[in-house]
Formats: structure tokens, sequence, C-alpha cells
């Protein structure tokens, strides 16, 4: 009887003839065989089905017709395997032994065909290959295989990548961590030597801010530019640092400007007009010249 369903299974040769196609005359070989044994997936066991005298047979087209001319398919690869052919003579194909077992898989045929043939046989493998479905991968061995015969092509084809930028990725801000507490004295003392800078500071940051934003012009003059978020000061502080500058520099100074703004508040409550003070202090330290 035919084969009555998809699937794995593993089998022997009845018998094997080589020829063509029927539209291209390309090279096909066909291998009638028995059906021994038929895999099944859900328990992941080998069912011995020999007692219903299941056949079927398989065509392989062991040459097709390529973009550049003739070329030898995946079939071809596979029936060396299988059958231990060097694959360099197609009379040694057809007197070669056949291996006591091996294994096909078999799906459901073209709907075209199916009232002729409702089932096809689509691979061959060595009988201890993994009967189980899903894609097929080659182990490291079968990868270097490949690399070593194919690796002059993949040369030719591939294109270079180009390096990755060198650009910095734009820094994270610090997370609040406060300087060690200062005594009332030191506190006023540091305060003040600070106040003569900041209003001078503020003036010199607006002159920055109207050459690095030309696009937005009415922003130095609008009150509303003397806000902003946190992350908007953070980062300008970023673009205008000193050359040099380290991250645990900035941050050191972003921190204490923090501490000198708002003192200990939660950072969540400072405001716009705060981080927009916080960003002078800090460029006060870091800033370039």
């Amino acid at each position: 009887m035919n084969i009555d369903r998809t699937g794995t299974f593993l089998v022997s040769e009845i018998d094997r003839a080589l020829g063509q196609t029927k539209k291209q005359q390309l090279p096909q070989l066909t291998i009638k065989v028995k059906v021994n044994y038929w895999y099944d997936q859900t328990n992941e066991e080998w069912i011995d089905v020999s007692e219903y005298g299941m056949e079927t047979n398989a065509y392989f087209v062991l040459i097709f017709d390529g973009k550049n001319g003739p070329e030898t398919s995946l079939s071809f690869n596979q029936i060396m395997k299988v059958y231990n052919w060097d694959g360099r003579d197609f009379q040694v194909l057809t007197e070669i032994p056949a291996p006591e077992s091996f294994m096909i898989k078999v799906e459901d045929n073209d709907p075209e065909y199916t009232d002729k043939n409702p089932f096809v046989v689509n691979w061959i493998d060595e009988a201890d290959a993994d009967p189980r479905g899903g894609l097929k991968k080659l182990d490291a061995k079968g990868i270097q295989a490949l690399q070593s015969q194919f690796g002059a092509l993949l040369n030719k084809a591939g294109k270079a990548i180009p390096p990755a930028s060198a650009k910095k990725a734009p820094p994270e801000i610090p997370q609040e961590v406060l300087p060690p507490k200062q005594t009332a004295a030191e506190k006023k003392a540091a305060k003040e030597a600070k106040s003569a800078r900041v209003k001078k500071a503020n003036e010199d940051l607006q002159a920055r801010m109207a050459e690095v934003s030309p696009v937005k012009p009415a922003e130095v003059a609008d009150e509303s530019s003397k806000t902003k978020t946190k992350q908007e000061a953070y980062m300008f502080v970023y673009e205008m640092q000193a050359e040099g500058t380290t991250d645990d520099a900035r941050n050191a100074a972003w921190n204490a400007a923090i501490k000198q703004v708002a003192g200990d508040i939660d950072q969540k409550e400072i405001t716009g007009e705060q981080w927009y003070q916080i960003m002078h202090e800090t460029l006060n330290d870091v800033g370039a010249a």
C-alpha cells in the first residue's frame, strides 16, 4: 500500500533509478522505498509500522537551472551523504550499495496533484539524523566546513562594514548624591563666595545660548527661557563643559550646584527656574572659558 500519512520515517530501498524531469530534462534520482518506522513527534519515539507494507517513491532533482547556469541542488548534497557518493559520477550513483536504512520526511503534496498522489517526499537524510521537526542547524564543525568551502565566495560577495561611530553617547543624569553636610558658617561663606559669580554667569550663559541656538533667537530674551527641565539643564551643561571634563567632575559640580540652589529638598520639587540656576552654577565650575 502507498504511504498514508505525513511525517518522518525510517525506510529501506526497494529500487533506484536515475532519470530526467519531464519538462527541463534535468537529472533526477527516483528511489522506491519500504516504510519500516514512523516517528511519533508527540511522544518522541519510533513506531514500528513495517506490518502495514507501506511504500512510496521519492523523487530528488539533483541539478537545477540557476541564475548563472546549472547548479547542484540541496537534494544532491543529501544523496551524497546518505549513499556515501562522491558526487562525481552518475554511473557510480546507480551502482553503489544502498544504506540499510535511511530517513525520509513526507509532507502534503501540491493540491494540483493530490488526486494522483496526496503525499510527497521532501527530504532524505541518514538514519541517525534528528527526526524532530524544526529548523535544521549545523553544528560548529559543520559551519566551519561551510566557511572553508565557500569563504572565498563570501569575501567576494560580502561588503565591508564601516566602523562604529566614535561619537560619545549622551551621559546619564546622575542620581542625587549630596555632598557632606556643611556647617552654617561654611554654607554662608560658600554662598557669599559664589554670589558675585552668579550674575556674571547668567549673562555669559545667555550669550552662549544665543550662539548655540541661532534657530531660536527669541529664547534668549524670553523670560520663559530662564526655566529648564532637569534633562535640558544637564544636557546643556554636558554640551558646554570644558574640554577634558570627566564624568565624575561634571557630576560632582552638578550635585554641588543642586545643594547650593535647592538645599535638601526632593529633586522632584525643584522648579524650572531652579534647574536653570543649577545649570549656571554647574557651568561656573566646569564650563568652557
